[in-house]
Order: C-alpha cells, then sequence, then structure tokens
C-alpha cells in the first residue's frame, strides 16, 4: 500500500484516518465510514480509523456506533462545524448525539471533536469553541475525548484563552494541534501521537 509506504519514508508508526459524515457542508454520506474500515483493515495495527454518526442523520445512534464497531472503526469523529450542531447539543435536547457519547463511552471508543476552522462554504464555526467540550467530560467522565486543532485563535479567538490542562478534569481529554505548528500558545500537543496510543490502547 502506497501509504503504508509513505509512512515508512516518514518515520511515523501509526496514523488515524479521519474524516465525517457531512452531506450538507462536504457532501460525506455514511457510506465513507465502510469505506475507511476497508481501507485500514489492510493494516489494523498502523492504520486508526476513525468515523462518525451523524446524530441527525439516523434513527437510533447506539446500534449505528456498535455497527461501526463492529467493522473495525476504533474512534469517532464529531465535526461540529460540518455537521452543524453544538458539541453540547446533548444538553439541548439531540438525544442521539447522548446516544453517540454514552455508547462510544460504553465501548471505550474515543471520540475526536473538531475544535478549529473551516473553509467550507456553510459551515458554522462557531460550534467550534472548545469549551463547548466541557459538558461532554461531565455528562461522559469514562470517555476519551480528543479536542484536535486546539489552538486556532484565527478562527477561534477563544481558543487562545483555553487552559488544556484545565481542562482535563477527568484525565481523559486529549488536546493536540494537528496541521498547526508545534510551539503554540495554548501549551496543547502538536502531534497526535498519545492521542492514537490511547485509541489504541482502549480498543485492544
Amino acid at each position: 500500500m502506497a501509504f503504508l509506504n509513505f509512512l515508512d519514508v516518514a518515520g511515523v508508526e501509526r496514523a488515524g484516518l479521519v474524516t465525517s459524515v457531512s452531506p450538507e457542508v462536504i457532501g460525506h454520506t455514511a457510506e465513507v465510514n465502510d469505506w475507511n474500515a476497508r481501507y485500514c483493515a489492510a493494516e489494523p495495527g498502523r492504520l486508526i480509523a476513525f468515523r462518525s454518526v451523524h446524530p441527525n442523520y439516523v434513527s437510533n445512534a447506539a446500534p449505528a456506533v456498535d455497527r461501526l464497531a463492529s467493522i473495525g472503526i476504533r474512534a469517532l469523529k464529531v465535526h461540529p462545524p460540518h455537521q452543524l450542531f453544538a458539541p453540547n447539543a446533548h444538553r439541548d435536547g439531540l438525544e442521539s448525539l447522548t446516544a453517540v457519547y454514552a455508547r462510544a463511552q460504553d465501548l471505550g471508543l474515543p471520540v475526536m471533536i473538531h475544535t478549529g476552522t473551516s473553509v467550507f462554504p456553510g459551515a458554522r464555526i462557531v460550534y467550534a469553541w472548545p469549551m463547548l467540550a466541557d459538558d461532554i467530560g461531565v455528562h461522559y467522565p469514562d470517555l476519551v475525548v480528543i479536542l484536535v486543532h486546539a489552538d486556532h485563535p484565527q478562527g477561534n479567538p477563544s481558543s487562545i484563552q483555553w487552559n488544556p490542562p484545565q481542562s482535563n478534569r477527568t484525565g481523559n481529554r486529549w488536546p493536540f494541534t494537528m496541521g498547526q505548528p508545534a510551539v503554540n500558545p495554548t501549551g496543547a500537543r502538536s502531534d497526535c501521537g498519545a492521542c492514537t496510543e490511547r485509541a489504541t490502547d482502549r480498543r485492544e
């Protein structure tokens, strides 16, 4: 596989392959979940599949999460700006999102939450505010939550004021700054090594 060869050349041990179901903003339907599972099945020890259940497009979210786990998905992705809901919308009655978080916690599936910007027309960056994810840790303390792009002050001014150590009260929240410079104002990780290792450890 060409991608594995690329990882070898780059000296990368493992990689998370990430996308999310977002038919309204980027056109990704639930079919991407099965494609990703098949791709990562070629080398499950090195390729970690992150996929999503869109709470507004399933009638029963818990079995949908179970199905993803059964086909090899090892972590979930929630992309609030592209999926058009706040990460804490479970507080406002989005029951299918409640089911996603609860079932992920039961199964030991980490949940990656996008807290950065987007260039896609129709994206709602207001939903990327990192502090909205604090409610997830409060309500699901055993759920591993990965906050990605946690240092995007240019599109999310409040991010620069966000304190990763203080936010990790449960010990299960992992901020990192994928795609950003190694030095950043928040002190969050600039790589996802620990995050992907944790994702793998929770499923093995």
